[in-house]
């Protein structure tokens, strides 16, 4: 097969072509791995694992509150990741004052992760949390 040539006129720099999906990121971009769907089942996880979570009722039904808003704004046709790492943050800090991120094992700390990373730089202050 022969090589492919493509022009684009007076173009300085790298010219990515080429069929398919294409991923590229940079200063001001931001490549979010995963979808929704995947979110929405980590979300659920943490639901679970909230169950068994010694806490207080205020902090349980505050930690259920925020688990409620990020479902509905991860669920969304276009998610909004703003108030979803707004309440990632608030249920994250309210578990580790209460204690239960460090008594929880790694499996809840994994799904914070992951969904803080779905959400990217919105949510790094939840990383520094964990």
């Amino acid at each position: 097969m022969g090589e492919e040539r493509y022009r684009f006129g007076n173009v300085q720099g790298p010219v990515q072509t080429g069929d398919g999906v294409q991923y590229t990121a940079g200063r001001d971009q931001v490549v979010v791995h995963g979808q929704a769907n995947e979110v929405l089942a980590e979300l659920a996880g943490l639901r679970e694992a909230l169950a068994g979570l010694r806490l207080t009722e205020a902090e349980r039904s505050s930690a259920e509150g925020d688990l409620q808003a990020m479902e509905q704004a991860v669920g969304r046709p276009d998610p909004d990741t703003t108030t979803a790492s707004r309440h990632l943050q608030s249920c994250t800090a309210g578990l580790k004052d209460a204690g239960a991120l460090a008594a929880s094992g790694v499996a809840l700390a994994e799904s914070i992760a992951k969904i803080a990373h779905w959400l990217g730089p919105l949510a790094v202050g939840v990383l520094a949390l964990l």
